[in-house]
């Protein structure tokens, strides 16, 4: 009797964790959350490969494409310090942002670019001349903060630093227009 009991435990034992392995499996199998710009996404794994941004690609995007943003919207306020209090730290501080902004945007584009080349998904037109004129715009400020004190904030510095973050504000609008597919 003793010999049954645990043979039918063992059964059960084993049925248990069939069962578990199943449900699991099958969860997993038919339905899986990513993650993606906008939040969580639902996609089923048939899905062709192009329909979802891989979730290194855009998280390696997403973490580039910060830097850009907060060092040209924080290179605004160093020039409005510099301006209020005429020390050159602010200059010097809206130089290095600069300088970061530029390195992690084109870092960015280049992450972006390789991957909508290597897929099928393109973004908005009116994005990618927003993020090219962004860079540009951040290109040109640079260039104008190596003058030395006064003349590379104000007017000049400051009206290309707020041109820039207001060209920003617009290309993602264009962004979140939306992906159209090739």
């Amino acid at each position: 009797m003793e010999e049954l009991r645990n043979e039918i435990n063992s059964a059960a034992v084993h049925i248990d964790s069939s069962l578990r392995r199943f449900a699991l499996e099958r969860r997993y199998r038919h339905s899986h959350w990513i993650f993606v710009e906008t939040g969580l996404r639902k996609f089923h794994p048939h899905d062709s490969p192009g329909k979802e941004m891989p979730l290194v690609v855009n998280l390696l995007y997403v973490t580039l494409l910060a830097f850009p943003i907060a060092g040209f919207s924080l290179t605004v306020l160093t020039d409005i310090a510099y301006w209020r209090t005429l020390n050159l730290l602010w200059l010097h501080f809206s130089e290095w942002l600069l300088l970061a902004g530029l390195v992690f945007g084109i870092l960015a584009v280049l992450v972006r670019g390789i991957d909508h080349l290597t897929r099928s998904m393109w973004p908005p037109w009116p994005s990618v001349v927003g993020a090219i004129v962004v860079l540009l715009l951040a290109a040109i400020n640079s260039f104008i903060h190596t003058a030395d004190g006064w003349t590379a904030v104000i007017p000049y510095g400051l009206t290309a630093s707020v041109l820039t973050v207001l060209a920003m504000i617009v290309t993602a609008w264009f962004a979140r227009m939306g992906v159209r597919h090739a």
